[in-house]
Order: C-alpha cells, then structure tokens, then sequence
C-alpha cells in the first residue's frame, strides 16, 4: 500500500498510515511496457505520486478516467534510474518537490506548455539531461531545482520567468550561455555557481540585486556588464571568474560585498565614489578608480 499524503511505502497488512494517519488507498494505471503511475484525485484533478516500474520512456496522460492530469508530485519519479525519456502533458501546471531527483539516466525531458511552477529539487542530479526548454507561462523555478545537472548545456528561460530560487542551476558544469529573462529583478544566491563552461550571462535591464555567489567559480567567464539598474552585488557573486578580465559597473551600484570579484583577472575598475566596497572586494593587483 502507499500514503499519497507522506509519499511512503506502507507494508500491506496497514488500513492506515502509521506516520499521517491517513486512509491507505492504491489507485493505478498501467502504461506502455513495465510502467505503472499511481495517482490521487484533488478537486476532480489528478496528481500524479509515484512510477513503478522499469520503463525507459514513459509518456504520462492528461487524462485519467475523464479527469485531467495537473500535477507531478513530489517524490513520484525519485531514484528512477530505468528512465531515460519523460513526456509531461500540456495538463500539468506543476512539477512537486524532488519529482524526479536522481533519475541518473534521463536524457529527455518534454516540457508541457501548461506549466507554471517547477518546485525545489525537482531535476537535482539529473546529469545526463543536455538541455531544457521551459515555456512561456511559468513564473518560477525552485531551490536546487537543476543543481548537478552536469551534462546540460543549454538551458531557454522564457520571459514569463520571475522568480529563480537559490542554487537553482548550481554546478550545471556543461552549461555555457544563459540569458536572464526581463522580469527578474534579483539573481538569488549561488544560482549559477560553479557552472564552469558559462562563457557569456546576458542581465536583464532591471536587474536590482545580484546575490551572494551567484556566479562563483564559473570559471570561463570572461566580462560581465552591470546593468544600469543594479544596485548592489552580493558577497562572492563573482568570485572565482578566474578568465574574467572585463567587468563594467554601473553608476547605480551602491553595494559591493566582500569578496565579490576576488579571483579574477581583473586590472582595474570603476566605482562610484559613494559605493561601499570593501577592500577584499577585488583582487590585490586591481586598480579600484572612484569617480
């Protein structure tokens, strides 16, 4: 048996589960070769809670018995190490906490059009996935939520995008160019840290805020270009950019945190006169000039 609520195995002899509570249920539908999706119906919606099986392509149905299929929750495909190809339908609005965590040998992902939320962790450690496309509609991406994956190489933010959580694509270490989308006005911590191949960052002109970290150790990184709306940059943010040589700062940066472009190849920068900016802030051989 299984508790759709806890997101355990519960052993067969139990009504109910020992942790929650909850009344014990077992709902499924067969697909396709040895693949199996348990699921749970809220509000005539279908959420879908665990794969069993060992499919290597699975395409998940909008409907269930009439009713829509809305929901990836969390857990449902974890450790799925058979699976290499996942097609989401264009029912699904969200993919849950760590829904498909650890699914080593995934490759490909399709992305239903319906989607408007990717929750932490949901893509942690996926590291054979070699791009992403998301669409136009969803509105955030979640903590870790493609951190590790180490083959990925390109990744499409559409604009609709407005909130990128913390360490979202950390150690991405195949990734090379990313673009910003317009509506994000801070770049949360440790977002992109440690994506080693990162050649080129494009910022949104209404960049407010660059976090802590947000691009440590990306170490091919050459220039970075201030947005004339950021207002301060985070301790770290830039730290261990090792190519970089060029960095331009706008007039509006207030802030700069300890650290932030230490590491770098950087000779000499401009600042402001009344930006407070640390002396570890840059390298020991870079000129800081105050205008």
């Amino acid at each position: 048996m299984y508790c759709y609520k806890c997101a355990k195995e519960i052993p067969e002899a139990s009504a109910y589960c020992p942790i929650c509570g909850a009344k014990l249920e077992s709902k499924g539908i067969k697909l396709s070769g040895d693949a199996e999706l348990k699921y749970v119906i809220e509000n005539l919606e279908i959420r879908i809670v665990k794969f069993v099986g060992t499919a290597s392509i699975v395409e998940i149905p909008n409907e269930i018995n009439g009713l829509r299929v809305t929901s990836i929750g969390f857990y449902a495909f974890a450790n799925a190490y058979s699976l290499k190809s996942v097609v989401i339908p264009d029912s699904v609005r969200s993919i849950g906490l760590s829904a498909f965590e650890g699914c080593l040998n995934l490759i490909d992902v399709k992305m239903p059009a319906s989607l408007i939320s990717i929750d932490d962790r949901a893509f942690l450690g996926c590291n054979n996935i070699v791009q992403i496309t998301l669409p136009d509609g969803i509105d955030r991406i979640g903590f870790s939520a493609f951190e590790g994956c180490s083959r990925m190489q390109s990744v499409t933010l559409p604009d609709s995008l407005t909130n990128i959580v913390n360490q979202a694509f950390r150690g991405c270490v195949s990734l090379e160019h990313v673009t910003i989308p317009k509506l994000i006005t801070g770049i949360s911590s440790m977002v992109f840290a440690g994506c080693m191949s990162l050649e080129s960052v494009t910022l949104p002109a209404n960049l407010y805020r660059i976090g802590n970290g947000a691009f440590n150790g990306c170490s091919s990184l050459k220039s970075i270009t201030i947005p004339a709306s950021t207002v301060t940059i985070g301790v770290s943010a830039f730290e261990g950019c090792s190519l970089m040589d060029t960095a331009f700062i706008s007039d509006r940066v207030i802030e700069i945190g300890y650290r932030a472009f230490m590491g770098t190849m950087l000779k000499s920068v401009r600042v402001r006169s009344y930006c407070t900016c640390p002396e570890d802030a840059f390298p020991e051989e870079c000129e800081v000039i105050r205008t």
